[in-house]
């Protein structure tokens, strides 16, 4: 197995403890208004991180006046009133507004940010955060956000590669965006507890230190709520290749090959793309690395169901219940008011803060019913086929790519990953495949999950770039 030093980054446990020292001077100098350090309202008019925790945790329960629907009533809800009643109404400003010729990887805007941990791998970077227009998976143009760090200095005699990177699930609140948390690192908030952290940072610098320029999505959002389309990956995936598009007008080379790169929520963003390579065919994909991909949502939510991450079940149910009329008729309803209040408070929450605020505990109190969100799922059929209709393994990749899970996984199983490595081992492709036999952890935290993912690391960072050296239409190897 090769360590994170051998790739470029340092050890665990001195990169971590230069990101949380990085914070804490942010943090510091962030309480102080330097203006330097101040994470601004920028593009979707999104406000700063500070203000996002203070407004998530100081509007919770506040003014509560929703609920009980009826099937009736919840379906006639405007979307105004949804964002109300799921907390996120002083979240985010509305999207702005597109172009008449907006189109998918339309470029809208860009400004400069500072990615923790980028000056110890590499001195000589630019990182920008940019807006630019994606499309969802029923074809609506929508804004969306993402981050690009590319090496100051061009590399010579050869085309840099292009590693674009859908991180795992940090949250649906604007203070979670991965291109909010790199700039933090981790950040603690109390009463009630939260936690951004950003814990895809190993992934991204690495790639940057082996030689890649590197873009990183914030995952997009229903332009009529400001809802995460969580768990849709084909939104999800759209907006990757339309990021990496958009950033052709800021540097990064439109010939240069590219590597995706996507780990649980991220695993699905690109396992979509590598079954619909229609939409990346403007782009040189040579291989993806697509590790612990929800495969089957209505299976990961039994899976996870009172463990210690429940609560970003809500994160999925939210989605649906913003973008699916007939999902909202007969899910609503089904939701106590301990259920609404829930769900109020952990949109606001960034994922690891939900540990703190619903950990292992039953959701059977979130329902009208008593069955637990993961039941309730089951046996409602409009709910089941909404969630069946986002499920992978439909399609074989054109590509490389390498599938991992973990013989444990606690949060993805690993039986739907299996399926999927023999789908599309059975169509043709060209497939790597890892189970990473980390002994089970108890109590379900998580561990099982993450632990493999940043122990594989060196390895599929060394699969991946070794296929980036061997893409076919490569000038010259480097």
């Amino acid at each position: 197995m090769r360590y994170w030093t051998e790739i470029g980054v340092p050890v665990a446990y001195d990169f971590f403890a230069e990101i949380v020292k990085e914070s804490v001077s942010a943090s510091v100098l962030h309480s102080q208004s330097h203006p330097l350090q101040r994470v601004k309202r920028w593009g979707a008019a999104v406000v700063g991180l500070d203000q996002d925790c203070e407004k998530s945790q100081s509007g919770v329960g506040a003014g509560w006046g929703f609920g009980p629907f009826d099937a009736r009533s919840a379906a006639a809800l405007s979307p105004a009133e949804l964002a109300e009643i799921f907390g996120v109404a002083d979240l985010t400003a509305p999207l702005p507004a597109l172009p008449e010729d907006a189109r998918p990887g339309m470029l809208l805007g860009a400004e400069p940010v500072r990615v923790l941990g980028a000056s110890t791998v590499l001195q000589s970077t630019v990182a920008k955060r940019l807006s630019y227009v994606t499309v969802t998976g029923d074809g609506q143009l929508v804004p969306a956000a993402a981050m690009v760090i590319m090496h100051a200095k061009p590399a010579v005699g050869r085309l840099r590669p292009v590693v674009g990177i859908a991180p795992s699930t940090q949250g649906v609140a604007p203070h979670c965006d991965p291109s909010r948390s790199a700039q933090v690192g981790v950040r603690l908030a109390q009463s009630p507890g939260d936690a951004v952290v950003a814990y895809e940072l190993p992934a991204l610098l690495a790639c940057l230190q082996q030689g890649a320029d590197v873009v990183c999505i914030d995952y997009p959002r229903d332009p009529a709520t400001g809802i995460q389309l969580y768990g849709n990956h084909a939104a999800a995936g759209h907006a990757l290749i339309d990021a990496i598009v958009a950033c052709n007008e800021l540097g990064v080379s439109a010939a240069a090959p590219v590597g995706l790169w996507g780990f649980s929520q991220g695993g699905g963003a690109v396992g979509w793309v590598c079954e619909h390579p229609e939409i990346a065919e403007n782009l040189h994909i040579a291989a993806a690395v697509v590790a612990a991909p929800p495969v089957d949502l209505l299976e990961v939510a039994q899976h996870i169901d009172g463990g210690g991450i429940s609560g970003v079940l809500v994160y999925c149910m939210a989605q649906l219940i913003v973008t699916n009329d007939a999902v909202r008729a007969v899910l609503l309803p089904k939701l106590s008011p301990t259920g609404l209040q829930a769900l109020r408070q952990l949109m606001s929450t960034c994922a690891t803060g939900t540990v703190f605020q619903s950990g292992w505990r039953s959701t059977t109190s979130w329902t009208t019913t008593g069955e637990s969100l993961a039941e309730l799922a089951m046996v409602l059929p409009v709910v089941r086929e909404a969630l069946a209709s986002l499920a992978l393994a439909s399609a074989s990749p054109r590509w490389p790519c390498h599938v991992v899970t973990a013989v444990h996984d606690d949060v993805i199983p690993a039986a739907q990953v299996h399926r999927l490595h023999r789908k599309w081992r059975e169509g043709g492709a060209p497939v790597a495949f890892t189970e990473h036999p980390l002994v089970r952890f108890p109590f379900q935290t998580g561990s099982n999950h993450f632990l493999p993912y940043f122990l594989a690391m060196p390895d599929l960072i060394d699969w991946l770039f070794a296929e980036l050296d061997r893409w076919p239409h490569r000038p010259d190897r480097w």
